[in-house]
């Protein structure tokens, strides 16, 4: 099996640059303009090399999805009050200034009627939250009571940035974070 290793470099520079401009098309107007036409002319390329690259549609809006959902993550320092607030604060920006919100939200609508955004959704969660899970994991917080930390912290950050439309402030995640370990059993 071949790895973008394996490719030419004219290949991999093709599908980074159509990936990339499905993703700003993704974020700027939206699931249903996220056409082999649109992102060609964006990127540049003809519709035809999408269609070789992708040859599916949902193929190339999973590309965008999961590029636009790529964003930085905190680097463990093994304390786990600093790793949380590190994570949730990377989270935040993510939402707030990576558009990862706006990525959410129509993946999530889309997801209701259309397998392969399921399909991604499915995918997205496990990957997107798999570092602070780990930090939970390595400070003892396995199984139900692992998912319930993972839940209230990123479900907090979430709930701020995505319904009250406001980006948590440092304070607040501090708070967030110092609440949820006083009130927690490993």
């Amino acid at each position: 099996m071949r790895t973008d290793d394996d490719l030419d470099p004219r290949v991999r520079r093709t599908q980074r640059d159509v990936v990339q401009a499905a993703s700003e098309l993704l974020l700027e107007e939206g699931w249903f303009a996220l056409t082999h036409a649109a992102v060609a002319s964006r990127a540049g390329y003809s519709k035809a090399t999408l269609y070789n690259h992708w040859p599916d549609p949902a193929d190339l809006g999973r590309a965008a999805f999961l590029h636009a959902c790529a964003t930085p993550h905190h680097e463990p320092t093994g304390d786990l009050r600093t790793d949380l607030i590190g994570e949730l604060t990377a989270f935040s920006d993510a939402l707030v200034n990576h558009h990862l919100a706006r990525v959410i939200a129509a993946l999530v609508e889309m997801s209701a009627s259309d397998p392969a955004s399921a399909e991604v959704l499915a995918t997205f969660q496990p990957e997107g939250s798999a570092p602070m899970r780990q930090i939970l994991v390595d400070n003892g917080y396995t199984g139900e009571t692992g998912d319930v930390m993972l839940e209230i912290l990123s479900g907090a950050v979430l709930y701020r940035s995505m319904l009250l439309q406001q980006a948590p402030t440092a304070d607040h995640i501090e708070l967030l974070v110092d609440t949820a370990l006083a009130n927690s059993e490993r």
